[in-house]
């Protein structure tokens, strides 16, 4: 745990990321990118967490088990902004940033990264919208794709 506060991810995150657009790009297919959607409570501690003292719904899987809570926090953002970077670089891409787009407390959250039967419900919310208002969704459709 005391390396992840140096991301190393990030990189090839990217990298990975924009071939697959890219590679999309060339079929002339349109592509969805969304950010990661997590909710870390201000007053989280591991104790809160056992305790089921937080605000969370089910307290499923405690955020240490993939690192530091400040060190998760950082590399989903980091990523995030990997794929923000992305979305705006490439016309046909359609964009969804769940990230912003669920509301951040345990009604929708059970924990850090796990969505809700709510969270879920705004999840698909987020993407339904954004394909219907995407001018890339409607020129595959009008082309019969």
């Amino acid at each position: 745990m005391k390396y992840g506060s140096n991301i190393k991810t990030a990189g090839p995150f990217g990298q990975n990321l924009r071939q697959i657009v890219e590679i999309a790009t060339r079929k002339g297919d349109p592509i969805v990118l969304m950010t990661f959607s997590f909710y870390l409570p201000q007053d989280y501690t591991p104790e809160k967490f056992n305790s089921r003292s937080l605000d969370y719904s089910l307290h499923l899987v405690p955020v240490e088990l993939w690192e530091q809570p400040e060190h998760v926090v950082a590399t989903i953002s980091k990523h995030n902004e990997v794929v923000r970077e992305i979305a705006a670089s490439y016309d046909r891409v359609i964009f969804v940033d769940q990230n912003r787009g669920i509301p951040k407390n345990g009604e929708y959250f059970n924990d850090i990264a796990h969505l809700t039967h709510k969270g879920s419900q705004w999840f698909v919310e987020n993407l339904v919208s954004s394909l219907l208002l995407s001018k890339n969704v409607r020129l595959l459709y009008e082309q019969g794709r």
